[in-house]
């Protein structure tokens, strides 16, 4: 429901939603004539908004050509064009007089005017139902057949001529209409439905004086509604007007139908003007209220701005590359330096390895002579070691001294060899610790050798030894790629110049795609931008716009991040690949 001051307050409302509620088809004009449907209660004001919707379409430039004049019954004429919305009145039926080769034209047919002929013939095409879906069907109707009413103007209808008519949305204007009509116009939605009220026109005099002027939107509405209900109950007398003479009677209708073109031309301006205002304030253009000079200021300035943080952002990046190089290169001499490391330690513990195989096979050879002299000795002592037995020759003895003193010959000879083997064993440690001094034993170092052996390992030292002679080289390197990192992660935590750089070339394409979009608009649409920037009420309709799409974004982000989350419960079963797992919540 929506109210109005008065009648063309009212109706301009009106044609201001149709204009946005026929945007969304404009690209097929047979798609908006079946989702759009205009109504009215009276003839009148059906002409009245063809005509300010015909005046909006010229000034959009929907309509081509010049105007055709065609006189039509009661001294009223028809202008029409190529393009424009008209609405059959009269049966024509050719199908059978032609045997199918032509098209029907009936009355209610709703169609675009897609030429005009030199002998004043409008060629009409219009949508019908056809066996194999919708078809077009174009047919010519005469400068006669026009001037005896066959034609007229087809953007709106009475609500009596869309009887069996529906549509995507209805805009009635409900003036004129009786008790039992305002229900029929308004179910033919199947989208939406609008019932729009004057007013003025609805109260009486008493009801205006009794409450003064409205203190809202709110109030009026309320206020139309009852003075309607009132008249759609009865509770007020028609006025009775008796016919006047036909000379006086053909001077009131040229006075009306030029009031109702002043005023058709004025609602039409109104409702251009409404649409400029809505396309300066669309949160698509977020430039759209700059002026001229403005928007040029601004241009030169962001161009500046760009200009310069390229500068910085040229010199940042050579100094990153700088860097990146230096980092290269210590990761590389890093790299040479632990695979010679390895290839080092590799020799050297390998070296160790064999003197501490030596060492150990010396110290067994020593153990084993000392046990021979040990043995020999007890042997020896056994059997010799008494005072008398002593004294006793005996070639035994002999023998087994002789074993003893060369017994001990061996055991001095190996633990010469197994002291050698020992020095040799801890030259090679000392050589293998000179190798990687940080592990001073022979278990470290080799698990050293593990480490650089193993690539998983070998690379875990690399970044590490890398890190800290980056670190050396470059003070400060790594705080620095950890702030890009988290603002990477976190746009909002710092800003660094390619950020701003990226920030004022967005800013300067906005700029120059603004300044592009109004050098292609012809002088009426620029005229109209320009006044609806000097709107008072155009900053705050922005503001408002603005946030409601940041909201309708906001709800759509909201709406995704829970389809991500939502996982429909499946039963377990078996399919054609196999067994299915169940899973839901």
């Amino acid at each position: 429901m929506h109210a109005g001051r008065d009648a063309s307050d009212t109706l301009a409302a009106l044609l201001a939603d149709w204009q946005r509620a026929r945007t969304p088809y404009r690209a097929d004009a047979h798609d908006e004539l079946a989702a759009v449907l205009v109504l009215a209660g009276s003839n009148a004001d059906v002409e009245r908004l063809n005509l300010a919707a015909r005046a909006i379409r010229r000034q959009a430039g929907e309509l081509t050509g010049p105007d055709r004049l065609y006189r039509l019954p009661g001294g009223r004429t028809l202008a029409l064009a190529v393009g424009d919305h008209v609405r059959i009145r009269t049966n024509d039926y050719r199908a059978r007089k032609s045997k199918g080769a032509r098209a029907d034209v009936l009355n209610g047919y709703r169609g675009t005017v897609v030429a005009i002929e030199a002998d004043r013939s409008v060629i009409v095409q219009w949508r019908r139902p056809g066996a194999d879906g919708p078809a077009l069907a174009t047919e010519k109707v005469s400068a006669v057949y026009i001037a005896v009413g066959g034609l007229s103007h087809g953007t709106a209808m009475t609500v009596a001529a869309a009887q069996g008519l529906t549509a995507d949305r209805m805009l009635v204007y409900g003036m004129g209409l009786d008790p039992h009509t305002p229900y029929a116009a308004m179910t033919r939605d199947r989208l939406s439905a609008h019932l729009y009220l004057p007013r003025n026109v609805l109260e009486s005099d008493a009801d205006r004086a009794r409450h003064s002027a409205p203190r809202n939107g709110a109030e009026e509405l309320h206020r139309a509604l009852n003075a309607y209900a009132a008249i759609l109950q009865g509770d007020r007398a028609d006025q009775l007007i008796s016919p006047e003479p036909e000379p006086i009677a053909a001077v009131r209708a040229r006075q009306r139908e030029a009031a109702e073109q002043a005023e058709v031309q004025k609602m039409a301006q109104a409702v251009f003007a409404a649409a400029m205002l809505e396309t300066v304030t669309d949160p698509r253009r977020p430039h759209g209220l700059l002026g001229d000079d403005q928007l040029q200021e601004r241009i030169s300035a962001a161009a500046a701005q760009t200009t310069a943080l390229a500068k910085v952002v040229e010199v940042e990046q050579r100094r990153e590359r700088q860097q990146a190089e230096q980092v290269t290169a210590v990761r590389a001499q890093v790299h040479a330096e632990l695979a010679g490391e390895r290839d080092r330690l590799a020799t050297a513990l390998t070296a160790l390895d064999d003197a501490a195989h030596r060492h150990d096979a010396a110290q067994d050879r020593l153990r084993t002579a000392q046990r021979k002299v040990t043995a020999l000795e007890a042997t020896l002592h056994e059997r010799y070691g008494g005072r008398i037995r002593g004294w006793l020759p005996s070639g035994e003895r002999a023998r087994l001294t002789e074993q003893l003193q060369q017994a001990k010959e061996k055991l001095t000879c190996a633990a010469r060899r197994a002291e050698a083997a020992g020095r040799a064993e801890q030259a090679a440690l000392r050589q293998a610790v000179e190798v990687f001094p940080a592990a001073p034993s022979a278990a470290e170092l080799h698990q050293r050798l593990r480490v650089l052996a193993n690539p998983r390992t070998f690379a875990s030292a690399l970044e590490k030894e890398s890190a800290a002679r980056v670190e050396a080289v470059l003070p400060g390197l790594a705080d620095q790629r950890r702030v890009r990192a988290a603002r990477m992660a976190s746009p909002g935590l710092g800003d660094s110049a390619a950020d701003r750089q990226h920030r004022a070339r967005q800013a300067l394409a906005a700029l120059t795609a603004e300044a592009d979009y109004r050098h292609r608009l012809d002088a009426t649409r620029q005229r109209g931008e320009e006044r609806a920037r000097r709107d008072p009420a155009a900053p705050a309709l922005a503001r408002s716009r603005h946030e409601q799409a940041q909201q309708q974004a906001e709800t759509r982000r909201r709406a995704r991040e829970q389809q991500r989350g939502y996982r429909p419960s499946t039963p377990p079963g078996i399919t054609a690949e196999g067994p299915r797992q169940g899973y839901g919540r």
